[in-house]
């Protein structure tokens, strides 16, 4: 869902006047994934924020309400993941994932709403392989967090 739902919202966003203001709240948001880096559990809530306020700030109150029910399983998960020490769940992963963000903020800031898009599906269908893993089948599976 949120990989149908966030490349969307970050075009939006983008293309919209008021965008500089949603580059200080995201980059806020940024800030404190950063300063929770190595707290798996601070970390998974600090980065479903940003999942969240992403799509609140496109304006369209559906999806926004949309995402604040997946913060939940979504925090759940980035937690569970974010506990392994190795491979998926590393810091190194972490800060990869932090690092794309930064580049989102650097395509709104542009005010390309195509590439904006474009570099938020391809990091949110990263993210779902890293969140989902390889024995996963359905995103159903991500309850078990």
């Amino acid at each position: 869902a949120r990989t149908m739902i966030e490349p969307i919202a970050a075009e939006r966003i983008a293309r919209a006047r008021s965008r500089k203001v949603a580059l200080r709240e995201l980059e806020s948001l940024i800030s404190a994934q950063e300063d929770a880096i190595e707290d798996p559990e601070a970390f998974g809530l600090a980065n479903s924020a940003f999942h969240v306020r992403l799509v609140a700030l496109a304006g369209n109150q559906t999806l926004e309400i949309v995402a604040e029910m997946l913060h939940e399983i979504v925090a759940r998960a980035v937690t569970a993941v974010s506990r392994e020490a190795n491979g998926m769940g590393s810091l190194a992963t972490r800060r990869r994932g932090i690092r794309s963000q930064r580049r989102l903020l650097e395509l709104i800031e542009a005010g390309d709403g195509d590439a904006a898009e474009a570099h938020w599906r391809a990091h949110m269908q990263v993210v779902g392989k890293v969140m989902v893993g390889q024995d996963a089948a359905t995103v159903v599976d991500l309850r078990h967090y």
